[in-house]
């Protein structure tokens, strides 16, 4: 989602630049609020030794996005593979199934 607001910063002729999360976390002093947050963005943009973070190419978002799918429908696979497995031991069917990867 950053990704996508820096590259419409951009387009727009703005100087976008990404802030590390763990150091806008480390810089926050109270609780998770949106103006807390906000903040600890501005806060640490002022740190002299800040260092900002490259933004994912739209390639490289696309490629990300195939790879949490796979994972998802791998997980999903195996829950269901399990679920069919103790359905039929319920019903006293022995089974053994193999799922080719």
């Amino acid at each position: 989602m950053w990704n996508y607001w820096k590259q419409r910063a951009i387009e727009a002729g703005h100087d976008a630049r990404l802030i590390s999360a763990k150091l806008v976390s480390a810089v926050r002093q109270n609780q998770k609020t949106d103006k807390n947050d906000a903040l600890a963005i501005v806060q640490a943009s002022l740190l002299p030794e800040v260092r900002f973070i490259s933004g994912k190419s739209v390639k490289q978002q696309q490629l990300q996005s195939i790879k949490r799918l796979r994972e998802l429908a791998i997980k999903h696979r195996d829950a269901l593979k399990k679920q069919i497995l103790a359905l039929l031991l319920e019903l006293n069917i022995g089974c053994q199934m193999e799922v080719p990867v």
